[in-house]
C-alpha cells in the first residue's frame, strides 16, 4: 500500500472532480458522535465489480447463496498491506444492498412487485482518498492492483496516486455545482 499525505483537501470539491467517473463512491458519516465519523472516504476507479441482479436469482435461494459465497471469496481473495497509522478503511469492497433485496435476508418481508433494480452491487477499490476531518489531513492511497487477485504493484500504485494528485490540482476539471451540498 502506497500513499501521499496532503495537508488538507475539501471532500466536497474532491467529490465534484470524480463524480462523473463510473462507480465513484463517497462514504460520509452522518453520526458526529460515532468514533469513525472523523473520516470520510472517496473510493474511485474500482478494479472489479460484482452485481447481483434480480433475474439471476430466479433459480431460488441457492442462487443467492452461490453469489453470497462468491462475494465473500472475492473480498477475502488476498491479504493486503495496511498502513499502520493510517485510516480505518484502506480500500477493499464497498457497495450497497438495495431495498428490493430485503426478501433475501428477511423471510417475513414479501413484496408484490418484481424488483427492477440491481439487488446488490459491490466494487473492489484499491485507490481512495481518506479525509481525516479532525486532523485536517487527506490520505491518497493505492495498493496498485490490476485485478482482485493480483499482487500489489508499487509502480502502479504510484501512478494511480499521481493521477489523483493531478486531478486534485487541476481547477479546470472542477464543475460548477449549482445545488448546495450539505446536510443540516
Amino acid at each position: 500500500m502506497r500513499y501521499a499525505l496532503l495537508d488538507s483537501c475539501d471532500p466536497v470539491r474532491a467529490a465534484t472532480l470524480f463524480y462523473g467517473d463510473a462507480a465513484t463512491l463517497w462514504l460520509d458519516s452522518a453520526d458526529t458522535d460515532h468514533p469513525s465519523s472523523r473520516w470520510s472516504y472517496l473510493c474511485i476507479a474500482p478494479i472489479a465489480t460484482l452485481q447481483v441482479r434480480a433475474e439471476e436469482l430466479s433459480r431460488g435461494e441457492d442462487g443467492f447463496a452461490d453469489r453470497a459465497d462468491e462475494v465473500r471469496a472475492w473480498i477475502r481473495s488476498t491479504e493486503r498491506q495496511r498502513i499502520a497509522e493510517g485510516p480505518p478503511f484502506q480500500g477493499g469492497a464497498a457497495g450497497y444492498v438495495s431495498y428490493d433485496a430485503a426478501p433475501l435476508f428477511l423471510e417475513r418481508f414479501q413484496s408484490r412487485h418484481m424488483p427492477r433494480s440491481d439487488l446488490i452491487e459491490f466494487n473492489l477499490y484499491d485507490t481512495l482518498l481518506a479525509f481525516d476531518l479532525e486532523g485536517q489531513k487527506t490520505w491518497v492511497m493505492s495498493a496498485g492492483l490490476r485485478a482482485a487477485n493480483a499482487e500489489e504493484d508499487d509502480a502502479l500504485a504510484d501512478a494511480k496516486i499521481a493521477e489523483v494528485l493531478t486531478r486534485l490540482g487541476d481547477t479546470r476539471r472542477a464543475p460548477d455545482v449549482d445545488v448546495p451540498l450539505g446536510w443540516s
